[in-house]
């Protein structure tokens, strides 16, 4: 057996020979163990070394095993765009699911229940404003009116001692005064044949608007009196027949040769203008008629001159005839051809 030689000491690679018996220092099989310290090792050879070869193999496979595979490659997907019938159908059926219920606002779903326990606004609260859409309409307020002064206008009658214009009015204070209130009382005047009893109907009539809205007192004079001004002023409402009959047929829907035909059966326009209103419905009812309006309309129809003046007075004449209800309309016609 051979022996290492002080100059091979340094080497860390060494080969034991026996017999011609070649083996590795950590073979079970080599019957020498041989025990080499690192620190008498002063220098490394550059050849590498069995342990360090088989640690470089073990750690290179430990390695390995460690390495996630490598993952492929994924391009991010685009987001689809929404197809708009399946969003609908979507929609549809969630609505479908959840209850409706019924509130201030409208329909809603069931996450917009209104609260039982909320009171509800009253129904009447400023119904002629209609601001919850459920007050009496125009219609059923002038019906109403009409309905009321008919029952009361016999109260007129009355001496003026037993006559309370309080009990007569059916409008507020300082309110301009209906002009059904003046139509009715000249068709109780009509239909009246004694001085005595048609003076205490005018004078009861005037004690009632001078109760209520002095103002509206000097409109009414002047309409009982078929006039537009004072006699000094020479203002005429200048209007004639033909003018009369033209705004009355538009204002109804009518021909002028009907309304001509039904003026010559009847002998009174006034009457053809009541029954064409009572004949016609209206789809939405204007603003009632007030003394005020009537007899400042009556004033522009007198001060209209120049060209195309007659169209315009029969515009004014046609406006106050679709406002017109009941027996409105019949006293209209004749406080411009001034016959009361």
């Amino acid at each position: 057996m051979h022996t290492l030689s002080p100059r091979l000491r340094p080497c860390v690679s060494l080969r034991l020979i026996t017999r011609s018996h070649r083996f590795s220092l950590f073979s079970k099989s080599s019957p020498y163990l041989v025990f080499l310290s690192p620190s008498k090792f002063t220098t490394m050879s550059s050849r590498r070394s069995a342990f360090d070869a088989l640690m470089s193999t073990a750690r290179a496979a430990a390695a390995a095993k460690r390495k996630p595979a490598p993952s492929q490659s994924i391009s991010p997907k685009k987001p689809k765009t929404p197809d708009p019938l399946v969003s609908a159908a979507k929609t549809l059926a969630d609505s479908v699911e959840s209850p409706l219920c019924i509130g201030t606002r409208g329909l809603s779903t069931g996450n917009n229940v209104q609260n039982p326990t909320e009171k509800a606004p009253p129904a009447n609260m400023n119904a002629e404003k209609g601001e919850f859409g459920i007050g009496i309409s125009k219609k059923m307020r002038n019906e109403n009116r009409i309905v009321e002064l008919k029952k009361k206008i016999g109260l007129l009658k009355n001496k003026s001692a037993d006559f309370d214009p309080k009990g007569m009015a059916c409008w507020e204070k300082q309110e301009r005064v209906p002009f059904i209130f003046l139509c009715l009382a000249m068709d109780m005047i009509a239909n009246e044949g004694g001085r005595i009893v048609i003076t205490d109907i005018v004078c009861n009539m005037l004690r009632t608007v001078m109760d209520t809205t002095p103002d509206d007192l000097l409109a009414v004079v002047y309409l009982l009196a078929n006039k537009v001004a004072p006699a000094h002023e020479g203002v005429e409402l200048g209007i004639g027949e033909a003018s009369i009959i033209k705004a009355l047929a538009e204002a109804f829907g009518r021909t002028e040769k009907e309304v001509k035909k039904q003026a010559k059966d009847k002998g009174d326009l006034g009457l053809v203008a009541k029954e064409s209103r009572l004949s016609q419905s209206m789809m939405r009812m204007p603003d009632a008629l007030t003394i005020t309006k009537v007899f400042n309309t009556f004033r522009l129809i007198a001060k209209e001159s120049g060209k195309d003046s007659q169209d315009k007075k029969k515009n004014h004449i046609k406006a106050l005839l679709v406002a017109a209800i009941d027996c409105e309309p019949q006293y209209l016609i004749r406080l411009l051809q001034v016959v009361i």
